[in-house]
C-alpha cells in the first residue's frame, strides 16, 4: 500500500489529528475538579471524540456532499471544544502553556480540516 493511499477514515490525517486532540483533551480534563466531572469534564469530552467521530462517519458515507455535511459538523465540535477551553483557563482549570498546546493542535487541525472540505468540494463541481 502506497503511504499516501486512502483505504479508511484511520488512513486521513485530519482523523489522527483529531483522535490526538482528544487524547490531549482527555488528559487534560483528568486535573479538572471533580464537581466538574458531569458537568464542564463531561461536555468537552463529548465534544472532542464529535470531532473524530464525524469525520469518520462523514468519510463513510456514499456522497461527497454527505462527507461535506460531516466534517462541517467536526469543525463545529471544534469550536465548541475551543470555547470551554476558554472557559476552563478562565476558571483557573488548565495553564496559559495548556491553553497554548491545545491552540496549536487545534490550529493544525482547523486548517487541514478546512482544506479537507474543501476538496471534497472541487470533487463535487467536477461531477
Amino acid at each position: 500500500m502506497d503511504k499516501n493511499e486512502i483505504k479508511d477514515f484511520e488512513d486521513l490525517e485530519i482523523f489522527k489529528l483529531a483522535k490526538d486532540l482528544a487524547n490531549y483533551i482527555y488528559d487534560l480534563t483528568n486535573q479538572f475538579p471533580g464537581e466538574e466531572k458531569f458537568g464542564l469534564t463531561s461536555q468537552i469530552k463529548r465534544a472532542a471524540i464529535s470531532i473524530f467521530a464525524n469525520i469518520a462517519e462523514g468519510h463513510g458515507r456514499f456522497h461527497y456532499k454527505e462527507n461535506v455535511q460531516f466534517a462541517r459538523q467536526s469543525r463545529g465540535s471544534m469550536s465548541e471544544v475551543k470555547s470551554f477551553i476558554i472557559f476552563a483557563m478562565s476558571r483557573g482549570y488548565i495553564s496559559e502553556e495548556e491553553y497554548n498546546k491545545f491552540m496549536d493542535q487545534y490550529i493544525k487541525l482547523q486548517i487541514k480540516l478546512n482544506n479537507y472540505i474543501n476538496s471534497l468540494r472541487r470533487r463535487i463541481n467536477d461531477l
